[in-house]
């Protein structure tokens, strides 16, 4: 019985839904996962699942160390199943409709080290004016900590030399003064300076700001 159902799903995929030949190949195979798990344990047709079926289906992916993207795209996958036998009339309810995913793991981001960054900084050729732009830029990023956003919008105006200041205009347009190191106002004055206030302008001609 779970074939019938799971070819005209198919179909239904194919045809109304017009997905692409591998994402409905990747939905029938997570939907299969669940006919195999119930089919098992005598559950021979969809139509006969209910929520606690599921949800012992679930505590067996947990048990296999199925990460928890997986988890997600076979629940994702199995609603849109049991919706399906909705809207066709072969069940009344979706016993999925109260079933949530696991949010999935969030990793931190990798960061470098400080010998990488020494690294990164040293590796900049100081023999082009090209150079003497990207290692400022690395400077402002690593030893000022500015986004990119806020050091391709950074302004002449906005150093103040003597001071060691600069001026950084971040989200919201909100201001802060930032101490700038003597090596990043050095790079920044080799930068030839074109008609733009702007300090990173693109190699055309223009006052648009840039970091290509």
């Amino acid at each position: 019985m779970w074939n019938k159902y799971i070819i005209a799903f198919k179909e239904h995929l194919i045809l109304e839904k017009n997905l692409a030949p591998n994402t409905v190949e990747a939905y029938i195979r997570d939907v299969k996962k669940v006919e195999f798990w119930c089919e098992k344990n005598r559950i021979n047709c969809p139509t006969k699942v209910n929520r606690n079926d599921f949800e012992l289906f679930l505590t067996t992916l947990i048990d296999q160390n199925l990460s928890k993207r997986s988890c997600q795209r076979i629940i994702s996958a199995s609603k849109t199943l049991f919706k399906f036998l909705v809207d066709c009339d072969a069940i009344q309810t979706n016993p999925l409709r109260l079933i949530e995913a696991p949010k999935a793991e969030k990793h931190l981001p990798d960061t470098l080290s400080v010998a990488e960054i020494e690294r990164l900084i040293d590796a900049v050729d100081l023999s082009t004016a090209r150079g003497h732009r990207n290692r400022a830029l690395l400077e402002l990023l690593y030893g000022c900590g500015l986004r990119v956003s806020e050091a391709v919008n950074l302004k002449y105006s906005d150093i103040y030399a003597d001071e060691e200041i600069i001026r950084v205009t971040g989200k919201g347009d909100k201001t802060r003064l930032v101490p700038i190191g003597t090596q990043a106002l050095k790079q920044i004055s080799l930068i030839p300076q074109r008609k733009s206030d702007y300090i990173f302008v693109g190699s055309k001609k223009t006052d648009r700001k840039s970091v290509v």
